[in-house]
């Protein structure tokens, strides 16, 4: 990331950015306003990493709790959940747009953008939408990755004339693609926690090696062109 900021840095002091021009003499004015932003919201600067399980940290609540097992005491069976959930949410953020919106029944509070589509993931996970297993509902699998379609996801995410959700027929093919690629790979009871579980099974490894280890797996789910 800092390589191709450099690029474009490069390329603004070159004056042959097509969109942008860069105004250096306004940068100061710009770090103190993120800098002001940052102490406002956590003054005592231990800013906690951006990771999609922000977005589960809502006013209402740790959506966490949707999770099997004690959060106290994790184990095998919350561990894996904590995995799938987070690979299916990640997968359905692809930006929602301006006018999409989602209600939490259970706290009567409305979401909209990243952290909407994070709220709505957690509820139809916990109420099974990726599960194929009626007895062991909060997980996510392989046959149940496959059958999703637009209508199903759809009511998930409350979508209807008045509350479009762009690309839900895109979101619902990479879902699916994540099922087939599953299926694949270890049969049809896979799941997408045991992508990491399998990396990490035989000792401790890099995070590196981790993400090498998920981009190889996955990279037949992404649309190509």
């Amino acid at each position: 990331v800092r390589q191709r900021c450099g690029w474009f840095l490069d390329a603004a002091h070159a004056g042959t950015l097509r969109h942008f021009a860069l105004d250096e003499g306004a940068l100061d004015q710009c770090a103190q306003l993120v800098a002001d932003e940052t102490r406002a919201n956590y003054p005592d600067l231990k800013v906690p990493y951006h990771s999609r399980w922000r977005h589960f940290e809502t006013q209402h609540g740790d959506l966490a709790g949707v999770l099997p097992g004690n959060a106290e005491h994790v184990d095998d069976v919350r561990c894996r959940a904590a995995l799938d959930l987070a690979f299916v949410s990640v997968l359905l953020d692809a930006g929602a747009g301006s006018g999409w919106q989602y209600r939490d029944l259970q706290t009567d509070s409305v979401y909209r953008r990243s952290e909407g589509l994070a709220v709505a993931s957690a509820r139809m996970f916990a109420a099974g939408l990726f599960s194929s297993d009626s007895g062991q509902s909060r997980q996510v699998d392989a046959v149940a990755l496959e059958a999703l379609d637009v209508e199903g996801l759809g009511r998930g995410l409350q979508v209807d004339e008045g509350n479009e959700l762009p690309g839900l027929a895109g979101r619902v093919d990479l879902l699916k693609r994540l099922g087939e690629t599953l299926a694949s790979l270890c049969g049809p009871g896979q799941r997408p926690a045991d992508l990491v579980l399998d990396a990490i099974g035989r000792g401790p490894v890099s995070a590196d090696a981790l993400l090498g280890h998920l981009l190889q797996r996955l990279n037949s789910i992404w649309p190509q062109g």
